[in-house]
């Protein structure tokens, strides 16, 4: 039996000027099959794309005067993988081998420029540079900095940050993690 040139869907020539097959109805179910074994895989192969591995955890409230100190992640936001978000271990859990995004967010509630940098932290071990700085607007009692990183992470890798600032005084810091999966490997 021939087959469609992309798909390679097999089918039954019926009709002259080309040669008769023993078109029946075995020939009919295998295209069926055929074309039904394809959309199965492109849903699976899909599934990555409509539900991706991804997951958020916060911390916030936590007051301390030490110019840098590792976050420990304690709510559970978001996650689209069950148990991704770890609080007992307070960070992100990588349940899959692939390339991710991750988003760093931290703050302090200091009027006083603190020059915040955050860092990922991947089992234990720091993971590349420092992130911008955060800068003190007038007026506003809350600074930010923020922080992405795209790297090739392993499944069991926990995933926390680092947080740095300059300000040598009490304040109240928060912090978000976002991962996003980029890449199955």
């Amino acid at each position: 039996m021939k087959t469609t040139p992309l798909r390679e869907y097999p089918y039954p020539e019926c009709d002259p000027p080309l040669v008769k097959d023993a078109s029946d109805i075995i020939q009919i179910r295998d295209l069926a099959n055929a074309i039904d074994a394809d959309v199965e895989n492109l849903t699976v192969e899909s599934l990555p794309l409509l539900y991706p591995v991804g997951s958020k955890m916060r911390m916030s409230g936590l007051v301390t005067a030490a110019a840098e100190f590792t976050v420990t992640y304690t709510t559970n936001s978001w996650q689209t993988r069950v148990g991704m978000n770890d609080a007992t271990l307070g960070a992100i859990v990588i349940p899959e081998t692939g390339f991710y995004q991750v988003c760093i967010w931290a703050a302090c509630n200091s009027a006083t420029n603190a020059d915040i940098r955050t860092k990922l932290v991947v089992n234990g071990i720091d993971r590349g540079t420092w992130g911008g700085y955060s800068a003190a607007v007038t007026g506003v009692a809350l600074q930010a900095a923020t922080h992405n990183v795209n790297l090739f992470l392993t499944e069991g890798d926990q995933l926390t940050s680092r947080v740095r600032n300059s300000l040598g005084a009490s304040a109240t810091y928060q912090s978000n993690l976002h991962v996003a999966q980029l890449a199955r490997s």
